[in-house]
C-alpha cells in the first residue's frame, strides 16, 4: 500500500472507531502541513450534504482539512486529539502548480478549539451554531466519461498524471484501425479501481483519437443490485469488456490492468 494509502486507511479507522482512553493527545501541530485534496469523503451540515464542500486530507498524517462556503472559515480537524479548530484564511497556501496541493499554517488559529466527536463511522462537530458531519462518501453511480471521472475524484486524477505508459505498445495502439468500443465497470468506493482505472484513462488519453471509444459505469458497493453488471455477467471490479461492434472480443481484469496498454495491444495485435 502506498504512503496515500495508508494515510487514507488510517483515517478512516480513526473516524470509524473512537481512540483507546488510555491515549493521550500530542501537542498541537504546529509546523506547515501539506494537504491533498480528496473524494473518499463528504461533508454534512445539519443533515444535508454540501456538494461543493472540499475536503483535504494531511500527506502523513491523519488530519482532515474542511473548506465549505456554508461555513465561515476553513477548520482544520485532528482526528487523534479529536478536535476541530478554525483558521485564517491567510493560513492556506494553494500550489500553483497543483491545485489538489494545499499548505497550511496550522498556527495560525481563530478562536478555542471545538470538540469533535466520533459516532456510527463519522466525526463530527459544531461551528458556527451548525452541526458539521465527516463521513465516507456515498458511492457514484452510473454512466461517466474519462473526463468526468478525473474532474470528480482527485486520487484518480492524480494517479493518471504520474502514470507512464510504455511507448512501444502506445505505438502498437495507435496502428489500430478497427472499430472499437469499451464499457469500465469500476467502484468509486473501490481501492483497486482507484489504483489500476487511471493508468485505463491515460492511455486513452495519450491515443487520442485512436482510443476505443469509452464508457464508464459506476456499480455499488453490492455489485449484485447493478442492473448494467448482471447484464454482463461483472462480478467483480475493476472489470474492461472490449467489443468491436456488438461482439464482445476480450475482457481484463485485475493484474491485466497493471499495464493496460500491454493487454490491450496483446488483445488487437495476438498474431
Amino acid at each position: 500500500m502506498s504512503r496515500w494509502g495508508r494515510v487514507i486507511a488510517a483515517l478512516a479507522a480513526l473516524i470509524a472507531a473512537p481512540l483507546a482512553a488510555a491515549e493521550s493527545a500530542d501537542s498541537p501541530p504546529t509546523q506547515p502541513i501539506e494537504f491533498l485534496l480528496t473524494g473518499h469523503f463528504q461533508l454534512r451540515i445539519h443533515g444535508e450534504k454540501d456538494p461543493d464542500a472540499k475536503i483535504y486530507v494531511a500527506t502523513g498524517q491523519a488530519t482532515v482539512l474542511v473548506l465549505s462556503d456554508r461555513l465561515r472559515r476553513p477548520v482544520l480537524l485532528t482526528a487523534r486529539e479529536k478536535t476541530a479548530q478554525a483558521l485564517e484564511p491567510e493560513a492556506l497556501t494553494p500550489d500553483p502548480k497543483d491545485s489538489d496541493r494545499l499548505v497550511v499554517d496550522p498556527s495560525r488559529t481563530l478562536g478555542q478549539p471545538l470538540v469533535a466527536k466520533v459516532s456510527g463511522g463519522r466525526l463530527s462537530f459544531v461551528a458556527a451554531g451548525k452541526r458539521v458531519i465527516i463521513e465516507p462518501a456515498d458511492p457514484w453511480l452510473g454512466d461517466a466519461t474519462a473526463e468526468e471521472i478525473l474532474a470528480r475524484l482527485p486520487e484518480q486524477r492524480r494517479a493518471a498524471r504520474v502514470y507512464t505508459p510504455r511507448l512501444g505498445q502506445m505505438r502498437l495502439l495507435a496502428r489500430n484501425e478497427r472499430q472499437l468500443r469499451m464499457l469500465v465497470f469500476l467502484g468509486s468506493w473501490c481501492p483497486h479501481c482507484e489504483r489500476l482505472i487511471p493508468r485505463l484513462i491515460r492511455v486513452l488519453e495519450d491515443l487520442g483519437d485512436k482510443a476505443p471509444e469509452a464508457t464508464f459505469h459506476l456499480v455499488p458497493r453490492s455489485i449484485v443490485d447493478d442492473l448494467t453488471a448482471r447484464q454482463y455477467g461483472v462480478e467483480g471490479v475493476p472489470t474492461v469488456i472490449l467489443f468491436e461492434g456488438d461482439e464482445e472480443i476480450a475482457r481484463l481484469t485485475g493484474d491485466e490492468l497493471k499495464r493496460p496498454e500491454l493487454s490491450l495491444a496483446r488483445v488487437l495485435f495476438a498474431d
